[in-house]
């Protein structure tokens, strides 16, 4: 449940990328073209940083590796993830859980739900085999996370094939230091935090996905895969005025938060690689998009 629930929040803003992976070319033609998911680059004179878009759960088959993103790797003497997934993150994980996560005595996370919530909260159970008897006991942020990430797995995406699992056993190996953008707490309190109407419009936007429009998923990572921002804004924020409350915890205040911190590296020296859900870099309030309000101009590679 520990390693589930982080590998759930540092996806695709969670709602968007609960996805098998394919690798897929434009034209329909699975492993067709190589794949070349967007990087930028964003140097001074003494700086030089590069922002790469990550899925945190993918296909352990999946190629999404080329030349000069292996070049950025291999150059960068620190790397930046969005938070820890190390044993000490999931100890944090599991007691934020062990305190945020059930509903009050009494009260079910169905009866929360409206009647068609509750039609798709009993197929996507009977589907992944979760008895609606053990997830009423959850309120809806955690809920979503433990359905959308049985979900994703089921699927055959992996944690470990995840860009940060990978990428960071790398640095690790070869002694490159580590930072992360939020504690584990704080990811958490993003979707905890959140009003009651938010919560439930969170899992209801997941099980809406999840029954009605899984194919979305599929067409999120040929985007992610070929680099195609405006595609994925397009999947990515589709619901966003459906649940604005949802989007501004999940992406907004995150991707100005961190903005804010890449100018602060830039100021000071180094070769840094970050990587972040690629659904924080699309978009008008998307992180590159930010740092250009901020007359940083992120160069795509």
């Amino acid at each position: 449940m520990k390693r589930i629930v982080i590998a759930l929040l540092l996806m695709l803003g969670v709602l968007a990328s609960q996805a098998l992976a394919q690798q897929t070319a434009p034209n329909g033609q699975a492993g067709a073209t190589l794949a070349r998911p967007a990087l930028w680059k964003i140097s001074d004179a003494d700086s030089e940083i590069w922002l790469f878009g990550t899925v945190h759960m993918l296909d352990p088959s999946l190629t999404w590796r080329y030349p000069a993103l292996d070049q950025a790797i291999n150059q960068a003497q620190t790397f930046v993830f969005e938070a820890p997934t190390d044993p000490q993150g999931e100890a944090a994980a599991a007691r934020y859980v062990a305190q945020y996560a059930r509903n009050a005595p009494g009260k079910t996370l169905s009866s929360q739900l409206s009647r068609i919530g509750q039609k798709r909260l009993q197929r996507v159970s009977a589907d992944l085999g979760i008895p609606v008897q053990q997830i009423d006991q959850f309120r809806p942020w955690f809920a979503g996370i433990v359905l959308s990430a049985t979900w994703i797995q089921k699927q055959g995406s992996s944690p470990d094939a995840g860009v940060e699992q990978v990428l960071g056993a790398e640095a690790k190996a070869r002694g490159a230091s580590m930072q992360y953008l939020e504690t584990i707490e704080q990811q958490l309190g993003y979707l905890s935090g959140m009003s009651p109407k938010a919560e439930v419009a969170f899992l209801d936007l997941a099980l809406q996905d999840m029954v009605e429009d899984p194919k979305s998923l599929d067409r999120l990572m040929v985007h992610w895969l070929n680099a195609d921002l405006d595609g994925m804004a397009r999947e990515i924020f589709d619901h966003e005025a459906q649940a604005p409350e949802v989007y501004d915890a999940l992406f907004t205040r995150r991707n100005r938060a961190w903005a804010a911190q890449i100018k602060q590296m830039l100021a000071g020296s180094g070769k840094i690689f970050i990587g972040v859900g690629a659904g924080h870099l699309v978009g008008t309030q998307g992180v590159p998009a930010l740092l250009r309000a901020q007359g940083i101009e992120p160069v795509r590679q």
